[in-house]
């Protein structure tokens, strides 16, 4: 769930450590959401892998949480570099690779990617590969569209861009992203934290 559109294609707003009490609820909002979905699941995993870590701020919270053998990916070198030294004490491996070239070796029970697919110009090939490496569960998150853009908009954000956040290529409704997850898993729960879709899935 990265920030830094300018190496890795994520949001330029950094979320996590924001004085905007309004993004910061939002925020709130979405780790509730989160927590609730996977939480739940602890006794029934044994490792985790984050696709489009970012920072690793989902990361550290999910090891925050309870969760252990956690280990985050993501495509850019240099953000791979920085989530490394921002809490490196926390018992999480970050490594470089891209969504497109997940293989049998990434493979965990829970999978998670967050605000990742809407920046993909093949979304459909990695939601496969996701489900490949997927060994139980899967949670998925998308900016629930228009909403995302209203709320842009509204708080003076991309203005010239009608509120799109750069990098966002695919804009899903929140029915449009269940009908595009549900031709690769079956979806167990959605959640909606504005202004968010969430999925948590089990692959076909």
């Amino acid at each position: 769930m990265s920030n830094s559109g300018k190496k890795s294609g994520g949001n330029i707003t950094d979320k996590y450590n924001t004085r905007n009490p309004v993004i910061r609820l939002v925020m709130k909002n979405f780790f509730k959401a989160f927590d609730g979905l996977i939480c739940p699941l602890q006794g029934d995993i044994a490792d985790v892998l984050e696709v489009g870590c970012g920072e690793g701020y989902v990361a550290r919270h999910l090891c925050d949480v309870g969760f252990s053998s956690i280990r985050a990916l993501d495509v850019s070198p240099e953000i791979i570099s920085l989530a490394k030294t921002i809490d490196p004490l926390k018992n999480i491996i970050f490594q470089t690779k891209s969504i497109y070239n997940l293989d049998a070796a990434d493979a965990a029970d829970l999978v998670v990617c967050c605000e990742v697919l809407e920046h993909l110009d093949h979304p459909d090939d990695a939601l496969e590969l996701l489900r490949i490496i997927t060994k139980k569960y899967c949670l998925l998150s998308v900016p629930d569209e228009p909403l995302f853009r209203m709320f842009n908009f509204a708080r003076g954000a991309y203005v010239k861009n009608f509120g799109n956040t750069p990098g966002h290529i695919q804009h899903w409704s929140s029915r449009d992203f269940m009908r595009f997850v549900e031709s690769r898993f079956t979806i167990m729960a959605l959640r909606r934290p504005f202004p968010w879709t969430m999925v948590l899935c089990v692959p076909q």
